[in-house]
């Protein structure tokens, strides 16, 4: 079962972290003793080089003529005095500092003891919270029962589809070259495997049939989870993709625009976009680009990728997405939410949240969820932005309004929770 899994893969990484630990914790150890052993070779120095100085301070001639001054003397208690007073004007001091060098302390095993703060620093905790639930402490009730989550899983790539059967589909977390099906009416899961490449794109077209992308841009097309056709694209950094009726467009880092037919791959344009202004940036429909750059909009023409038209907000725009076949909306730094129609006129303008606005998702079901950085998901309606439904979580990243009225997100150690 997931549970299962999930909890076995938090083992994993606890073991793992135990042995980078130890593995650190070791390196210190051998440091300090390697440390320590310089310190011997200081001291050992130091100390001959104090003796031989010493020594070298003793005239050995005049010693001679205090011990044969009488060479008929006997009196060995004279003899003895005059080494013992060599000795004390010599060597006492040098022997005092190594007897207190060799006093070197060492703990027992037993008293060796990191409190456990010490030890949650270095190795780390398990942190008991997930936005909506205390599991050491009884559930508080939310304002309505909708808002309570439920962790899912952990997804791959951060987005769900959601089929007319219900079912969502998202990729594999542990294993990133599967996707997974997941029925909420039953609670139950069904992994399909891909291949051995990473998925790095998952779409859906308004058919159900799902589009999978993996890292070598081999393209996948699957029917009832079947593969219906394989063709691919080319290599390069993907800056977006989107599914657009029958037509994946997709935009590369060397700035070059792509459109090609979902089910076969056969292109169908394909052309550079000069002087390209790109900080955020969604297509609108087969026939307009759209591209936001802080407090600007820039319009292209999606046949020949020439500018069209452009306008300066007097916000900055931190977010866009389509709406329809006529209009596009933005997020904007001051929270909220404005629809523009194709000639970049302003349709409607509403405050939706207290801050800035991170992403916005249209379900293309006439209604449209926005997410705050404050961790504020909220569902409109998409006619005049009228609110439905809102959920307070923690660090969101993305959300889909599924059509039996619940919500599912994913923060940003991508979990999937659904309500």
């Amino acid at each position: 079962s997931f549970s299962t899994n999930y909890f076995s893969d938090l083992v994993n990484k606890i073991d793992l972290r135990r042995e980078v630990v130890k593995n650190l914790m070791n390196k210190s150890i051998d440091k300090y003793y390697e440390s320590l052993l310089n310190d011997v070779n200081k001291h050992t120095f130091k100390f001959i080089d104090s003796i031989k100085e010493d020594f070298g301070r003793i005239n050995t001639n005049d010693l001679r003529k205090e011990l044969n001054c009488d060479e008929n003397s006997i009196d060995y208690r004279i003899n003895r005095k005059i080494m013992s007073n060599l000795r004390s004007k010599n060597l006492d001091e040098n022997l005092q500092n190594f007897e207190q060098f060799k006093n070197i302390e060492f703990f027992d095993g037993e008293t060796v003891n990191l409190c456990e703060n010490d030890l949650c620093k270095f190795f780390g905790k398990i942190d008991s919270k997930h936005p909506n639930q205390d599991f050491n402490h009884p559930s508080i009730d939310s304002k309505t029962k909708s808002n309570k989550f439920k962790l899912i899983d952990q997804v791959g790539v951060k987005n769900i589809e959601e089929l007319s059967t219900g079912e969502l589909v998202y990729t594999s977390f542990s294993k990133p070259a599967n996707f997974i099906i997941y029925l909420p009416e039953n609670d139950q899961f069904k992994e399909i495997e891909t291949g051995k490449n990473d998925i790095k794109f998952l779409l859906k077209s308004s058919n159900d049939e799902l589009i999978t992308i993996d890292s070598e841009s081999h393209v996948m097309v699957w029917s009832n989870y079947k593969i219906l056709n394989t063709y691919d694209i080319i290599k390069k950094n993907m800056l977006f993709i989107e599914l657009i009726n029958d037509t994946i467009i997709f935009m590369t880092d060397d700035s070059f625009l792509t459109k090609l037919n979902y089910l076969n791959g056969q292109i169908v344009n394909h052309f550079y976009l000069s002087s390209l202004y790109l900080d955020h940036s969604k297509i609108k429909n087969s026939s307009n680009l759209f591209f936001f750059k802080c407090y600007d909009v820039f319009k292209y023409n999606h046949e020949t990728g020439g500018l069209q038209k452009s306008a300066k907000m007097n916000t900055i725009i931190t977010v866009s997405k389509d709406l329809n076949k006529n209009e596009c909306f933005v997020g904007t730094k001051e929270g909220e939410i404005i629809i523009l129609d194709t000639n970049l006129i302003t349709k409607l303008r509403k405050k939706c949240h207290s801050s800035s606005i991170s992403s916005i998702i249209s379900n293309y079901d006439g209604h449209v969820v926005s997410i705050c950085v404050d961790g504020q998901i909220k569902v409109w309606k998409e006619e005049k932005l009228d609110l439905v439904n809102q959920f307070n979580v923690q660090h969101p990243i993305y959300a889909r309004y599924l059509k039996n009225g619940k919500l599912a997100y994913i923060d940003k150690d991508l979990k999937f929770f659904v309500n």
